[in-house]
């Protein structure tokens, strides 16, 4: 991506995992169980669909492992999770 999106990911990845300790939830790194390549991406974020065939059983298979260890409060109801509800960011 060039040296304009430089530190971008890393950067996001870091902010990340302060917003998940601050609000005590897991913060699921997808992207290490998974051989994602660039022709998977449409920019930098945004996966095309054989890229999402890739991402979305291990985005499942983390969640769902987080879900049933995760104590300390629901992750499903909590806030921002309903219509009109504030999101936490």
């Amino acid at each position: 991506a060039g040296p304009d999106w430089a530190g971008v990911v890393p950067a996001y990845r870091r902010r990340a995992g302060r917003l998940a300790a601050r609000y005590g939830v897991p913060y699921l790194h997808i992207e290490r169980g998974v051989r994602l390549r660039d022709e998977d991406f449409a920019d930098l974020f945004h996966l095309l669909a054989p890229g999402r065939a890739k991402w979305q059983p291990e985005m499942a298979r983390l969640l769902a492992a987080a879900l049933r260890t995760t104590s300390g409060g629901p992750l499903v109801g909590g806030p921002g999770s309903g219509p009109g509800e504030p999101a936490l960011e």
